[in-house]
């Protein structure tokens, strides 16, 4: 009898103890459901998705501000986004841009639905007729680098950009490369020297689960852009007699 109390009383002091652990650990390791959830004490969280209206396609990189605020945000590559907005914050409309759509400006009630799906309208722009003259074409080549002096400037200058490089699989992105570049362009006369770029600040993203096992990349970066400058580095159908410059980062 006495035995069977004492481990009664053991049974009962163990189960206390894993109790008490658990409390500790729970304190220490919240629930995952739990640690997953916006901080909402000081904001409120908006959520939605961001498509094209004629075929439900999301629009990645869309940018989804608050009218009125310095507050804003912009899609994933599923078209999703997550925007915070501070409580008691005077706002009353949120406006989602992409190129080449139209602006869609909504009130920001709307957002408090459960899966809000924004659609962006295509927005096309008519050109004008362009009447096209057979001419010389080397004629107008000549032309052009005998008046490299007198179009363009004798004088260094810097210049701030915006950098993107993406990648797709097919009509979906699955890797985007951002970057704020400082860009130093020296003059063009007959003594060139070097274009150089400066990263400032920089960003990439990828999603590893929709690429292919095997990935390779020719070429890319802000440094390349540099190569487009037909003036320093010449392409195969320009005379080789005109100076040359290699571009360096």
């Amino acid at each position: 009898m006495i035995m069977k109390t004492i481990r009664i009383t053991l049974m009962l002091a163990i189960l206390t103890i894993l109790a008490g652990n658990q409390s500790v650990l729970a304190a220490f390791y919240p629930d995952e459901d739990e640690a997953a959830q916006p901080d909402t004490i000081e904001y409120d969280v908006y959520t939605g998705t961001v498509v094209d209206a004629d075929n439900n396609d999301e629009l990645p990189f869309a940018t989804v501000e608050a009218v009125g605020t310095n507050v804003a945000t912009v899609t994933n590559i599923d078209g999703e986004f997550i925007l915070k907005i501070v409580k008691g914050e005077n706002v009353e409309k949120v406006k989602v841009s992409y190129v080449g759509y139209q602006n869609n400006t909504l009130p920001l009630y709307e957002l408090r639905q459960e899966d809000v799906t924004i659609e962006l309208q295509p927005s096309s722009v008519s050109l004008q007729q362009v009447t096209i003259r057979p001419e010389d074409a080397n004629a107008l080549v000549d032309q052009i680098l005998t008046s490299v002096e007198e179009n363009y400037g004798d004088e260094d200058y810097m210049m701030k950009g915006f950098y993107r490089e993406t990648i797709k699989k097919g009509w979906r992105y699955v890797g985007i490369s951002e970057a704020v570049v400082d860009i130093y362009k020296s003059p063009y006369p007959s003594d060139f020297r070097y274009d150089h770029v400066k990263l400032v600040q920089g960003r990439k993203s990828a999603d590893v689960e929709k690429m292919d096992t095997v990935l390779f990349k020719l070429q890319g970066g802000p440094v390349t852009s540099l190569l487009l400058d037909v003036l320093r580095i010449p392409p195969f159908f320009l005379p080789p007699t005109i100076p040359k410059c290699i571009t360096s980062g």
